[in-house]
C-alpha cells in the first residue's frame, strides 16, 4: 500500500516495514519502531556508491555500498571503508598452532541463555573462523531479539519466543564455511581495491562464483512458500543455491533453520534477490566487525596475541570522500514509520501505533568524556586498552576514546 509516496509492506510479528524514495534519490527505510536507515547516492573518483546512515541509540553510523545491475534491477553490495593486512586476513582463515577453550571468550553477545541450546558455542576454538561463526551467530540472534521488542512496542520478550530445535551441525558447519569464503573474498577484494582497482562490475559477488551460500536473515520477510506464504526472520539461516536458483526478480532458497512459527525447516520458499543481498551484506558487515575485535581483544578474554606487524588496517580510498553522517537521520525515520502507521490504518488494518522512542535525544560527539558517552549510550558490550586508546564496542558501533576523549566513532 502506499500513502504520500510511503510504501508499506507487512512484515513478520505484525511489524510493518516503509520505504521512501524522495525526489533527490534518497531512499528511507524505517520499520514501525523508526530504525531503519537513510541512504543517497554518492560518486566518488567517477564510481557510484550508495551511503546509508543507520542510528544506533541515538548516534549515527554511515556504511557504503556499490550499486550493481542484474536483470533489469539494481541490489546494492557492501564496500568495506577499510581492509586489514593480507596477513591478518592470511591468520583469520588459518589454525591456530593449539585450539583454546571456549569459556571466558564470550563471543554469544545477546544474553540470551535459551541461543546456548540452540546453537552452543564451540567446546574450543581451532582458529579464528570458528570464533567468528559464533561471532557471527551470537549477533544475529542479539538483532532478532531487537526485532521482536520492536514488533511489540517496546515490551520485553520471552525466551521461549526463541524456542526452537537445535541447529543442526551440519548448518553450523556450513555458516563456518560461509564465514571463511567470506574472509577469503575480501582478502582478494582488499588487494585490488588499495592497490586503486574496484571489485567486478559484472556481477553481485553473491551471484559471480556460481556456488552456494549459507546466509543469516537479517531483517523479517514475509515469503513465497508453494501456495501460501510463511515469514523469514533475523537469525533464520537460509541455502540459496547460486544463479541458476535465480528466476527474474526472486530466487528458489531452502530453509535450514529456523524459529517456531517461521518458515518450517526444509521448506522451500521464494526470496527476492536484493534481500539475498542484504542478508550477505549483513553478515559481512558482521564479521567485519569481528575482525576488528580479534585485534583490540587480542590476548585478553582468553583469546589468543595477535602479531604486533598484523595489527591495524588501511582506509579504503573512496571513505575519505564520503559526507559524514546526518544528524537529522533519526527524525526522518521516526516520520516514516508514522506515515506507515497512517497507511496501515487507512487501509483498515486498525490504528496506527507510535514508534518506539529512542534512548536519549543526544548524540555521541568527538571530544566527549567516557562519562558523556555512558550516560548517552549506556555501558558498552565489550572495551579494552589498547595503549593510550580505551575502545567500547556496542552492536554496530565502536568508539575509540584517546586521553579519556572520544577520539573516533564507527
Amino acid at each position: 500500500m502506499t500513502r504520500n509516496n510511503v510504501e508499506v509492506r507487512q512484515g513478520p510479528a505484525g511489524s510493518r516495514i516503509a520505504r521512501q524514495e524522495t525526489a533527490d534519490h534518497h531512499v528511507i527505510v524505517a520499520n514501525s519502531a523508526g530504525h531503519g536507515f537513510v541512504q543517497r547516492p554518492v560518486t566518488v573518483g567517477n564510481r557510484q556508491y550508495v551511503q546509508r546512515t543507520y542510528v544506533v541509540r541515538g548516534v549515527p553510523y554511515t556504511r557504503a555500498y556499490r550499486p550493481y545491475r542484474y536483470n533489469g534491477f539494481e541490489v546494492n553490495v557492501y564496500a568495506p571503508s577499510r581492509y586489514y593486512s593480507r596477513g591478518f586476513y592470511l591468520y583469520a582463515g588459518t589454525p591456530w598452532g593449539s585450539p583454546f577453550p571456549t569459556a571466558g571468550v564470550g563471543t554469544h553477545r545477546h544474553g540470551l541463555a535459551c541461543t546456548e541450546a540452540i546453537s552452543p558455542p564451540y567446546p574450543v576454538y581451532a582458529g579464528p573462523g570458528l570464533w567468528l561463526t559464533d561471532y557471527l551467530i551470537a549477533s544475529a540472534f542479539q538483532d532478532a531479539y531487537q526485532s521482536r521488542i520492536d514488533a511489540s512496542g517496546g515490551a520485553p520478550v520471552a525466551a521461549n519466543n526463541f524456542a526452537a530445535a537445535p541447529m543442526a551441525p551440519y548448518v553450523k558447519q556450513e555458516i563456518a564455511d560461509e564465514v571463511q569464503r567470506q574472509i577469503a573474498l575480501e582478502q582478494t577484494e582488499s588487494q585490488q581495491v588499495l592497490a586503486g582497482g574496484a571489485p567486478s562490475d559484472n556481477l553481485p559477488p553473491i551471484l559471480a562464483d556460481g556456488a552456494a551460500h549459507t546466509l543469516i536473515a537479517s531483517s523479517g520477510l514475509i515469503v513465497a512458500a508453494g501456495s501460501g506464504e510463511c515469514a523469514i526472520t533475523e537469525g533464520d539461516v537460509l541455502r540459496f543455491n547460486g544463479p541458476r536458483a535465480v528466476n527474474g526478480f526472486d530466487a528458489a532458497v531452502s530453509v535450514d533453520w529456523s524459529k517456531p512459527g517461521d518458515c518450517p525447516i526444509g521448506s522451500l520458499v521464494n526470496v527476492p534477490v536484493d534481500q539475498l543481498q542484504e542478508m550477505n551484506n549483513h553478515m559481512r558487515e558482521t564479521i567485519d566487525q569481528g575482525l576488528g575485535d580479534l585485534q583490540t581483544r587480542q590476548g585478553q578474554d582468553g583469546l589468543p596475541r595477535v602479531g604486533n606487524n598484523l595489527i591495524g588496517s588501511t582506509p579504503a580510498p573512496f571513505a575519505a570522500e564520503l559526507p559524514p553522517p546526518d544528524p537529522g537521520v533519526a527524525n526522518q525515520l521516526r516520520a516514516e514509520a508514522q506515515d506507515a502507521g497512517a497507511a496501515w490504518a487507512e487501509a483498515g488494518n486498525g490504528a496506527p501505533s507510535a514508534p518506539a522512542d529512542q534512548p536519549g535525544t543526544q548524540s555521541v560527539a568527538l571530544g566527549q568524556s567516557i562519562r558523556d558517552v555512558e550516560s548517552i549510550m549506556g555501558p558498552p558490550t565489550q572495551s579494552a586498552r589498547v595503549g593510550e586508546k580505551t575502545i567500547y564496542v556496542y552492536p554496530s558501533l565502536k568508539i575509540t576514546f584517546t586521553g579519556g576523549q572520544v577520539s573516533d566513532v564507527q
